[in-house]
Parts: C-alpha cells; sequence; structure tokens
C-alpha cells in the first residue's frame, strides 16, 4: 500500500463526529457514497471508531470496530449497510440533546414532509416515489429534533429493498456508479433522483405514517394529533435520554401540522392518494 492511500474520514452529525479510517483509495470512495453529506463540524469524538479495509484481488473487504470484526466478505453493498447504521447509532445513541426520530424527509412546495415509521413501514420506498415527483430528498431513515423545532437529517443514499427497485427500475434505469446492489436490495444515491439538490430544510408542515400492504390500494386518511404523537412516539429512538421520554418535544411537533396516515401496497394510485400534498408542488428541486 503506498504512502497517502490511508486516512481518516470525519462523519459529522450534531453533538457527535464519528472517525472512519480506510487503507486505500477503494474504501475512501465507499466511506465518501455514504456520507459525503454529513461533513464532521467540530463536534467532539464519538467514543467507538471505525476501520474500513480493503484487500486482494478481488477485492475482500471487511469492518472492524477496534478488534471487532463486523463484516468480512466481498459485498460492498452488504458492508455499505451495516457500515451506515454503526455510524448512525454512534451518531444518536447518547444524544440528550436532540430528539431521534426514525422518520423519512423531504421538501415539496418549500415544506418539509416528514414520513416517520419503524423498518418495514414503507418510509424508503415512498421516499424514493416522492423524491423522482420532484420533492427533494433530505432521509429516509433519521431525523433529530432539536426543543426549537428544528430538524436534521441523516442524509445518506437511499435504502431501497428489492421489490421497491424492481417497482421503480425503470425509473430509475441503470444508476452505474450511483447505486449498491446486493441480494437484500439496494443503496442508491439521492443525488440520481434529484440532480439539482439544495439540502434546504423548512420547518415541517406534513406529517404522514406510511404502512405498506402488499396489494393494497393507496389510502391517505387525516388523523387527530393524539394519534400521531402517540404514533410518534414509537419512533422515537433516543426516548430513554429525557425525562419525560419526550412526550412534550412531539406533542409540539404535531401541533399545527397536517397529519395522515396512509397505506398503500405499490405506486400506480399513489400520485392520486397523495394528490392533496401533491397538487400545490409548483417547483422542481
Amino acid at each position: 500500500m503506498s504512502e497517502g492511500q490511508q486516512g481518516i474520514y470525519p462523519v459529522g452529525f450534531p453533538g457527535t463526529t464519528v472517525a472512519v479510517r480506510y487503507n486505500n483509495e477503494a474504501a475512501r470512495e465507499l466511506i465518501h457514497f455514504l456520507f459525503h453529506d454529513l461533513p464532521a463540524c467540530g463536534s467532539p469524538l464519538a467514543s467507538r471508531s471505525f476501520d474500513v479495509i480493503f484487500s486482494g484481488h478481488p477485492a475482500q473487504i471487511s469492518i472492524w470496530q477496534d478488534e471487532k470484526q463486523l463484516y468480512f466478505g466481498s459485498s460492498r453493498y452488504d458492508l455499505a449497510v451495516i457500515l451506515a447504521n454503526e455510524v448512525l447509532h454512534e451518531c444518536v445513541t447518547g444524544n440528550h440533546t436532540h430528539h431521534a426520530l426514525h422518520a423519512a424527509a423531504l421538501v415539496c412546495s418549500n415544506r418539509t414532509i416528514l414520513l416517520p415509521g419503524t423498518s418495514g413501514s414503507g418510509k424508503s420506498s415512498l421516499a424514493a416515489w416522492l423524491a423522482l415527483q420532484g420533492c427533494s430528498y433530505l432521509s429516509d431513515e433519521l431525523i433529530l429534533l432539536s426543543d426549537e423545532g428544528k430538524i436534521t437529517p441523516f442524509t445518506r443514499p437511499l435504502s431501497l429493498r428489492p421489490q421497491t427497485v424492481a417497482a421503480l427500475d425503470d425509473l430509475l434505469s441503470d444508476p452505474g456508479d450511483q447505486a449498491l446492489r446486493g441480494e437484500n436490495g439496494a443503496l442508491i444515491a439521492h443525488r440520481r433522483l434529484n440532480p439539482i439538490w439544495k439540502g434546504d430544510c423548512p420547518p415541517p408542515a406534513v406529517m404522514v405514517f406510511p404502512t405498506f400492504l402488499a396489494g393494497s390500494p393507496a389510502i391517505l386518511t387525516p388523523i387527530t394529533p393524539a394519534r400521531a404523537c402517540m404514533q410518534l412516539m414509537a419512533c422515537h429512538v433516543t426516548a430513554r435520554n429525557f425525562r419525560d421520554h419526550g412526550l412534550q418535544a412531539m406533542s409540539r411537533l404535531v401541533r399545527g401540522l397536517s397529519l395522515y396516515s396512509l397505506t398503500f401496497g405499490g405506486f400506480s394510485d399513489l400520485r392520486s392518494a397523495l394528490a392533496p400534498l401533491l397538487d400545490s408542488q409548483h417547483e422542481k428541486y
């Protein structure tokens, strides 16, 4: 390995910087693909750091956390998913100043739309579809909420399951080096869907709780603030870090928002179901 190929890629999120070390340019490129929208901003270093190592031809790749090996194999997709999840966990696990929520976020017509949901709810699929309609992608997995109501998204490539990749394949066409594909899905660079990307995050105005049910028609239903608050608490990752488990902050967040639940089983009828949210969209991001 020649001099200058090794280095450290700092990944930043409010209150935390995670150091990811790499041993060559191929490893650095994969890390950059995942985290280049999360630059370090002077926050303290996290207690855990990670090493990404590429070696051999064809490359065998691995992730290490100190002496613990987290992955070894040949799948860049599998390594990327594990590394993204580990870094995300490190960024939020000890956060006592921001409420971490499992939620996708996009900007449509200068309004931030939040899509809270646990794993398998369809928030990444819905985020990808909305991005293809011209909404500006912010995150498909996690946001931080400050006590003042400011949203900070964990902006990473969209993580799509195989059925979503197949359903959107004609729209995604061939993403080339803007995607990593594996047996369990694909990571798609969000700029593949939004070539002109601003990254702006206006105050949230709409919250939609998606539920994917195969074969179900798309149905958008208004819900009450009380129901939205209850469902939002189930998506609160760092609730244990707050004295009231974040209940007051969640109550403030839903107050004044347009609140909906959405059941959908595909993309063919989403446009008509989401017309109340999309008809006012005139800008393309």
